[in-house]
Parts: structure tokens; sequence; C-alpha cells
């Protein structure tokens, strides 16, 4: 949502924004011009929220089932995400990722007043290739339905934000903007805090936060990092979110997490829920074949090796955003790192 909203204000059109985020170019989450034309929202599946909107135009970029202590079961989820789509206006226009087909081809069956158009690395139109990723641009060429290929340079890291691009970039070539403008926005897209958020970026020590909660966005992040470093030390610092999130995607987690090379495994945070007997983080940790040490948010200053890090990553939602500040005046007052002026 908040590219999108970058990407129509590039090109000159208002628009009235409630983002996801804390947009890093605007510095807020909400976005009002005058006279808006478009009216770009995250739609929140949490709590069944996106069933009160009726868009034009809707943008489903993923379908892991998630929020289990609302929906119940996976297959409650994803009948919520069918009924979302039955809530486009007829004759609107559904950009649908790759992937949600490839789990639930029913989801074709419920678009037939819609015209659908699938994006990502397998589907047939509208896909990257040719992609180089960076830590600040990243470039790929753009291959739309009709076998057109276009250059974009992408400021924003990681290699699902390039699958994010591409549901960009279709969405406006829906609505007529042209290309350098979409080309513009791509390469001044300064983010969202918390998400791929570079803390610190220097020669000997690399500090990225983002909020990932579920077992498919700690893999889409943590799997990004190993293919911008791939030979630097990946150290992280996840925090659960929820007793009952972890319990119902515990394998996940334990697979997602073990991608790292050593993991600082803080204690769950409960946000509305109350402990639930047997989800701890330590039951977590036994299923992870990474280094792995449980340890207080209080106390992890005091137990993170501030001298055996390359790359650093704090993971999830939650507390977790407490520590970042300090630990980065850690590692700014850290004599063996050496740091640089960059």
């Amino acid at each position: 949502s908040t590219l999108v909203a970058h990407l129509l204000k590039t090109a000159g059109i208002p628009i009235l924004g409630l983002l996801g985020g804390l947009s890093v170019n605007y510095n807020t989450n909400c976005i009002v011009d005058n006279r808006p034309e478009y009216f770009v929202v995250e739609a929140d599946e949490y709590d069944r929220s996106f069933l009160t909107l009726s868009p034009q135009i809707a943008i489903i970029t993923s379908l892991d089932p998630d929020h289990l202590d609302i929906y119940n079961n996976a297959e409650n989820f994803v009948e919520g995400f069918l009924d979302f789509i039955a809530k486009i206006k007829d004759n609107g226009t559904l950009i649908l990722h790759h992937s949600v087909i490839e789990k639930y081809p029913e989801f074709l069956k419920e678009t037939k007043s819609l015209k659908v158009l699938v994006y990502g690395k397998n589907a047939p139109h509208f896909f990257a290739q040719n992609q180089c990723l960076g830590s600040r641009l990243s470039h790929f060429d753009f291959v739309d339905d009709n076998c057109n290929i276009t250059k974009y340079h992408l400021s924003y890291p990681g290699l699902y934000n390039i699958e994010n691009a591409l549901a960009a970039i279709v969405l406006g070539k829906i609505l007529n903007i042209e290309t350098t403008a979409i080309n513009l926005a791509l390469s001044t897209f300064r983010g969202i805090k918390r998400r791929f958020e570079y803390i610190l970026e220097q020669e000997n020590i690399i500090f990225i936060d983002d909020y990932a909660h579920h077992p498919e966005e700690i893999n889409a992040f943590v799997g990004s990092i190993k293919v911008m470093y791939p030979n630097n030390k990946i150290t992280g610092i996840f925090q659960p979110h929820l007793f009952s999130r972890t319990k119902d995607f515990i394998n996940g987690f334990a697979q997602s997490l073990s991608l790292l090379d050593e993991l600082y495994l803080l204690e769950i945070y409960p946000a509305r829920e109350l402990p639930m007997e047997g989800v701890t983080s330590s039951w977590l940790a036994s299923k992870i074949t990474c280094k792995v040490k449980v340890v207080n948010i209080e106390n992890i200053m005091d137990t993170i090796n501030f001298n055996d890090l390359e790359v650093l990553l704090t993971i999830g939602a939650g507390s977790i955003d407490t520590i970042i500040e300090p630990i980065k005046k850690k590692l700014l007052g850290n004599p063996q790192l050496n740091f640089t002026n960059n």
C-alpha cells in the first residue's frame, strides 16, 4: 500500500492513503491530498476488517493462513479472502500473486465478473527477469502480457520487494501511468519503518530490522538476506508474537528460523493473550537446528556477543523495537568494529 501510494503521488495523482506502516518518504501512515482521486488502503484480514471494503482494484500479495485465533482454522481464513474477492466491484480488477492460484486454484472460479491479472516469478505474464539484488538499489526487467520488456530500478532491498514492485507496476499500467513516472517512483521509494530497515550499514557490521512475525515472512526476509550477504554470518534476534500463532505454526517458525546461523530467541510476546500451557520459546528452540539461545528481552543486551556479529537481524512484532536503539548505540561504541563515517 505504501509503494502504491508513493507511485500515485510521484505521478501527480492526489490520494487519500491509509497505509500499513510508517512511510519513510512521508513520515506518516496517513496521506491526505486535496481532492483525492484514489483511496489507497491496506486491506487487513485481521478480525475480518477487510470485508468492510468494496474496492475497484484489489491486490492480493499472498495467502498464508494466519490469525487462527480469529478464524479458528485455515479453511475459514481462505474463505475470508474469497469473501473479500466477492466485495470487489463488478468489472473491477484483481491483481493476484501467482502463489495464491497455485495453492488455491478455486480462486479463479470466484472472479467471473473481474479482470484478473496474475504476477510473480512463476506467472505467465507480469514477471521479473535478470534480477540484480543490491543493498540500496536492485535492478530487474519487467515482462508484461505482450512480452514487452522494461528495465526498472528499485531502491528498496529484498527479493520479495521486487515481487511487490511487480504488483505496483501492473497497477500503474492499469491507470495509464507513464513508465518514466513508475521508474522514478520505484527508484525514490525509501521504504517503511520496521520493514527491511537498515539501522547500520558499515564495512564490519550490517544491522537490519524487520517486522516479520509469520513463518513465510521470516522465510522471505532471511532468504533475501542470505542472497545479499552469502559470505557473512547471519545472526537473528526473534520475538515470537502471540502464544496461539507460535502453537499454530511451530514447525514453520522452526524451519524459517533455522535459516539463520545463530539465533537469540526472546520469550513470547503475549499481546492480547494469556499464556498457553506448554507453548514456550524453549519448545520452539528445541525444534530449531541452528545455534539458538533463549533469553529474556531484559537480559538481551548482556547476552549478545557483540564481537561476533557480521549481519544482525531483529525480527518480530511486539516489544522488540525497544531494543533497536540500545543495540545500535552498543555497536557504535564497540571499538573493534572500526566504524567509518559512511
